[in-house]
């Protein structure tokens, strides 16, 4: 499988497998950390899609001006930071907004990853987008349960759901690996365009 495609792909591997496993683990992970009832802890988890499709409105005009990497590593970045801070905040009020600062950096993440696949792959960018997307999936099949497993075999006969919170921070932190690789391949002024599944066919500047 080709490089060029091969890492923007498991960066929304990465992505799909942290969103799903957020809606399903951060009720449960807040209930447990700072003893909210049931419906609060699910108030809190519904701002998180609405600051996505706020990040997703401001990540279109942010793109007019800057180009897609540094938005990329930014946001990876910010993502991964606030999931670390909600683990170790002690404030329910200070996690609960953190979510919410977590959703607007997550919001570009899948966007701007398929659209540098769009551009890398352009005679082929419906099978690469549908490739990618299928990554996706294998990711919310993969991330979300790892959270479950960390969480029980940590725990012994009591979940711990702050240790199974570990697996959604590597899981950003991974995206920022990621993103660091395509920022490498951007810098060696030089990146393989192939068939997103066959061997590579030429070679050529990448313009992002």
């Amino acid at each position: 499988m080709s490089p060029a495609f091969l890492v923007p792909a498991l960066i929304v591997f990465l992505y799909v497998g942290t969103e799903q496993s957020i809606f399903d683990w951060q009720v449960t992970f807040l209930l447990g950390r700072f003893s909210m009832d049931r419906v609060t802890a699910a108030r809190v988890l519904s701002w998180f899609p609405v600051a996505i499709m706020i990040g997703r409105l401001v990540n279109n005009r942010l793109l007019m001006r800057v180009s897609p990497l540094p938005v990329l590593l930014g946001s990876t970045i910010g993502a991964a930071a606030g999931l670390a801070a909600i683990l170790v905040i002690d404030n329910t009020i200070a996690a609960s907004a953190m979510l919410f600062v977590v959703g607007l950096f997550m919001a570009s993440i899948f966007p701007t990853t398929l659209g540098i696949l769009s551009g890398r792959f352009a005679d082929l960018s419906g099978t690469a987008l549908g490739l990618a997307i299928t990554f996706g999936w294998f990711g919310s099949f993969i991330v979300s349960p790892a959270f479950g497993f960390v969480a029980h075999a940590a725990g012994g006969g009591t979940p711990d759901y702050s240790r199974g919170y570990l697996v959604i921070i590597g899981s950003a932190a991974a995206m920022v690996l990621m993103t660091t690789a395509l920022i490498r391949e951007r810098t060696r002024g030089r990146v393989q365009l192939a068939s997103p599944i066959g061997d590579v066919v030429r070679l050529s500047s990448e313009r992002e």
